[in-house]
């Protein structure tokens, strides 16, 4: 049987109440209505400085809101276009680096039987390594995949001499 543990201290307590109430939400909705609750006191106090100034004042102040409001939506867009931009270049670079993977693991005989279709791959993927050079993310992929097509053709071309 096994022994009783000493009891729970008041901060192992506190430490479980806290993780309970995230778990069930209520410290997520707690942090929500304090966040709500700022937004609408820094709310109230712009308009209690609205109130104090005259109508043209008040018009550019509202158009310089809504300016730096399109400014910060139009950076989150970019930043954000950036990141997928990355993300895709990285899914390629997998890609890439997979079809180098299959490259190296193909038997010369195939490279020999279809010496055509295999150099016009390895120009494919020349090109496609020097399209994408300035993205280091893809390109290093590229870069491998390229060279592993054109030792498979050196052993290829090697192999066809010495027959």
């Amino acid at each position: 049987m096994p022994q009783p543990s000493c009891p729970p201290t008041r901060e192992d307590l506190e430490n479980r109440r806290i993780m309970n109430s995230i778990y069930s939400g209520r410290y997520n909705r707690k942090h929500k209505d304090e966040r709500n609750r700022q937004t609408r006191e820094r709310m109230a106090h712009l308009r209690a400085q609205d109130a104090v100034v005259s109508p043209e004042e008040l018009e550019a102040r509202l158009v310089a809101r809504r300016e730096a409001a399109r400014k910060y939506r139009e950076k989150n867009r970019r930043k954000l276009a950036l990141k997928a931009r990355q993300t895709r270049l990285a899914a390629k670079g997998a890609k890439e680096h997979e079809h180098a993977r299959r490259i190296l693991q193909t038997p010369e005989s195939f490279v020999l039987a279809n010496l055509v279709l295999v150099h016009q791959l390895a120009r494919q993927l020349a090109y496609q390594a020097q399209q994408t050079r300035r993205h280091a993310n893809g390109a290093k992929e590229l870069e491998h995949a390229r060279r592993a097509m054109h030792a498979k053709i050196s052993g290829a071309m090697v192999l066809l001499r010495q027959s």
